[in-house]
């Protein structure tokens, strides 16, 4: 198992606004069981990336107090997180630089499956792995 430093949730069609040239994207430090499970209070990243242009809109700031960890006595331990210490949140080029990698990938991915997609997956140093990829729901696609 990889022990992230992030991990994402990515839809290749923005679901605030079905625009299908915008991929959206929420992202957590540590697990991915923080943002999937919504048992924890907080907000993720939240990434606007148009898959034409590269520009990359930073919508929201991560806010969870905790982050969850693989504990080597198994299970989950929590850590705080001092994101005055996170470069996603201090350096703007490292957001675009990230939002443009996760744009490209859902350009991918949608091209491979030829459908939108809902893509998971995890940041490790400088790769990004996809864990899964579903075929994104509640969709009325718009130009």
């Amino acid at each position: 198992m990889l022990v992230p430093d992030f991990s994402f949730i990515l839809h290749t069609v923005n679901p605030l606004n079905h625009r299908r040239g915008e991929a959206y994207v929420e992202l957590v430090v540590g697990l991915g069981e923080t943002l999937a499970s919504a048992a924890t209070r907080g907000n993720p990243y939240r990434f606007i990336c148009d898959r034409n242009s590269g520009a990359v809109t930073t919508l929201a700031f991560a806010s969870f107090s905790d982050a969850l960890w693989p504990d080597p006595a198994g299970g989950l331990r929590r850590e705080k997180v001092d994101y005055s210490q996170v470069p996603l949140s201090l350096e703007s080029a490292v957001r675009v630089q990230l939002g443009r990698r996760l744009a490209a990938l859902a350009q991918f991915v949608e091209s491979a499956f030829r459908a939108p997609q809902d893509i998971e997956g995890l940041v490790k140093g400088d790769n990004i792995y996809l864990v899964q990829s579903r075929p994104q729901q509640g969709l009325e696609v718009q130009v």
